[in-house]
């Protein structure tokens, strides 16, 4: 009896002592899991943190006030902080070159390399833009432009697409204001037809285009560029009214003698001579020119729609041009795409032309000469004989 009795108490004793650990094992995770999560975590002030942005003490420390930079960060948007100055670049070393070849314009290298780091790495949304801006420098710029639209596809951060987007509108409003002052009509549709194509809802596409096409006379392009908008529009029909006015007042039109926009007379100083002298040199005419201190021999040439200048005196307009682009360029020895700039000035012997488009050739597609004077300036004289010296002379289109 006194056996079961023993047995009784040891039992009731392993129970007890199995609860009693039960309820420490218990605690015990409890106090884990509220030290683990920040819901239960008191909020009490840590001296060794770093206070928030905006409640930072500013310090001298010369690192920490560079140029109002710590102001800046403050102020900024912290969900967007991926810009090309904190770029990581896959192969520090490669892009280091990449930089290189960018900072020295030597674009033809630049745009394989970037392409054979793009092999490397695909996804590289640096590599990608750098790539388009190389393209920009050495291909026709509605090309460029194209391409540049492609990249709206990637997974562009916010600044990224602003200057994807801010790219397209400064260089395509550039050239069609451009070539539209120039009444460069055929270039200015060649330069738009793939960006209409790409872009068909492009409102200033759509009504620069059909001018292109409405003022090279050609109505039907015009008008089936003009059926993209609304029947009614009113920008449409008051091109429309402007095309078919033109071309009843001119029954015969001819392009030497063509009266050209009265935006084109702004551009010239009208304190300087209104005629230009063509000098003869056995079956041509010649006329000399001057670009800042550079003085060139310019073959009169009806046939060119854009003046074009020998890369001999690309330092001299690379100094005081703008660059436009690259375009496509006809030559002896088949289609180039050439780079062009629009100068502020260009000097025919006493008279000063403001704002000029011309086109950089290789010097051995220019013969004996320094460059074409083409239409785009042509354009706004009548060209008249000299019997005296049996010349020919530039006369200065009147209003």
């Amino acid at each position: 009896m006194l056996k079961y009795i023993l047995l009784g108490m040891l039992a009731a004793s392993l129970c007890l002592n199995v609860l009693l650990f039960s309820q420490v094992q218990q605690t015990k995770d409890q106090s884990t899991t509220a030290s683990l999560s920040p819901v239960f975590k008191p909020k009490t002030l840590d001296h060794h943190a770093e206070l928030p942005s905006k409640n930072k003490v500013k310090t001298s420390n010369p690192h920490t006030q560079n140029n109002g930079l710590e102001s800046k960060l403050e102020n900024q948007d912290n969900s967007y902080t991926h810009t090309e100055n904190t770029y990581s670049p896959e192969h520090p070393e490669k892009w280091e070159y990449l930089q290189l070849l960018r900072g020295q314009k030597r674009h033809g290298e630049l745009l394989v390399a970037v392409r054979e780091y793009l092999r490397a790495y695909p996804d590289s949304i640096q590599a990608l833009l750098l790539e388009a801006e190389t393209i920009f420098h050495t291909q026709a710029l509605n090309v460029a432009i194209v391409h540049y639209y492609g990249l709206r596809e990637l997974p562009l951060d916010e600044s990224q697409r602003y200057e994807v987007d801010k790219f397209i509108e400064i260089h395509s409003n550039k050239i069609i204001q451009q070539f539209s002052n120039d009444e460069n009509w055929a270039l200015l549709a060649t330069f738009l037809e793939p960006l209409f194509h790409i872009d068909p809802s492009n409102r200033h596409y759509i009504l620069a285009l059909a001018m292109a096409y409405g003022m090279d006379e050609h109505f039907g392009l015009m008008e089936d560029i003009l059926a993209s908008l609304s029947p009614n529009d009113p920008r449409a029909e008051r091109l429309r009214a402007k095309i078919y006015q033109t071309e009843q007042q001119e029954q015969a039109p001819k392009l030497a003698n063509k009266q050209p926009l009265p935006s084109l007379q702004d551009r010239f100083n009208k304190s300087e001579l209104s005629s230009i002298r063509l000098r003869r040199r056995d079956a041509q005419y010649i006329a000399y020119a001057r670009i800042a201190k550079a003085t060139l021999s310019l073959l009169v040439d009806t046939g060119a729609s854009i003046t074009a200048i020998s890369d001999t005196y690309l330092s001299a307009i690379e100094n005081t041009g703008e660059f436009l682009g690259m375009f496509p360029v006809q030559t002896a020895g088949g289609k180039i795409s050439s780079p062009m700039y629009k100068i502020p000035a260009l000097y025919i012997e006493n008279t000063r032309i403001d704002h000029v488009t011309v086109m950089v050739l290789n010097d051995k597609n220019l013969g004996d000469f320094d460059g074409l004077l083409g239409m785009n300036v042509l354009s706004r004289y009548n060209i008249v004989s000299d019997d005296n010296q049996g010349g020919m002379i530039l006369r200065l289109n009147p209003e």
